[in-house]
Order: structure tokens, then sequence, then C-alpha cells
């Protein structure tokens, strides 16, 4: 669950984060998916409001350790997986974005997508040479990092 409209929550009265995330969680069952289990707060900005709803609502927080585009937007792509590749730790949880408004190019969201798009099967490969095993967020919590 990201929420239903991405706003900063540490902005929102507690019913209005509580609005918000259950919005998000909604959507993705009237999807048809599975009511999810885990919550990234947008853009990774939290309080103790945030935090005590989301644990109420019987969410585990996730955050992530390195982000894809912060790697890749500004630079060669090749040369910011490599400068990724370099920073990534075992248990790090790697955040991708689909496009969309991506602080850096946000009115340009086919760019930050096309980025994207070459960059990951670089740094999946990147990431098997180095004997990291990629695992989604549960496998991840259950077992520890892998590598």
């Amino acid at each position: 669950n990201h929420t239903h409209d991405h706003q900063d929550l540490e902005q929102f009265n507690p019913s209005q984060v509580d609005v918000e995330i259950e919005r998000g969680a909604d959507a993705i069952a009237k999807a048809g998916a599975p009511r999810p289990e885990f919550f990234r707060p947008p853009k990774g900005l939290t309080d103790e409001v945030v935090g005590v709803l989301a644990d109420a609502e019987k969410y585990r927080t996730v955050f992530w350790g390195s982000c894809v585009e912060a790697f890749v937007l500004h630079q060669d792509v090749a040369a910011g997986v490599e400068a990724m590749l370099n920073r990534i730790q075992p248990g790090d949880i790697v955040l991708a974005h689909d496009g969309g408004h991506v602080i850096g190019f946000p009115d340009r969201p086919t760019l930050s997508r096309e980025r994207t798009m070459k960059a990951l099967p670089m740094l999946f490969d990147g990431l098997a040479q180095r004997g990291f095993k990629v695992v989604d967020v549960p496998r991840l919590l259950q077992v520890g990092p892998i590598r």
C-alpha cells in the first residue's frame, strides 16, 4: 500500500492519514489483488501519527535502501547502474518507479520510464554477478539479508 493519492502524510491529521491508507488498500483489493500487508509512505515521509495508524491497520511499514532513478536520471544509465551496484548491501530494498512524476523529471515521465527500464536488466545482471539473489519483500523479511 502506497496510499491512494500519494500525499505527504505528515501534513495530515490522523483521520486524513487513515483515509489515505485505507483508500489505497481498498483500491488494491477492488482491482482484484489481496489486501496489502505492507505499507510504503509516499516519499518515505512519515511521523508518529503515520506509524501508529499504519501499525493499527496491521501493515508492516517498509522503506528502501536504494532508488534506481536517483542513480540513472542525471547521468549515463550504465554509469548510474554501476554506481548503484557499488553501494548496494545485502538486505537492501531497491525502489524503482514506473515513470510518473519522479523527482528530477516531473514533466517528462517517459524519459524516466525509459531510463528505468534500460537500467533494470543491467542492475539484475550486475547483482547476479556479485552473488546477490533478488527476492520480494515478504521473502526478504522472512529470511533476512540474502547473498
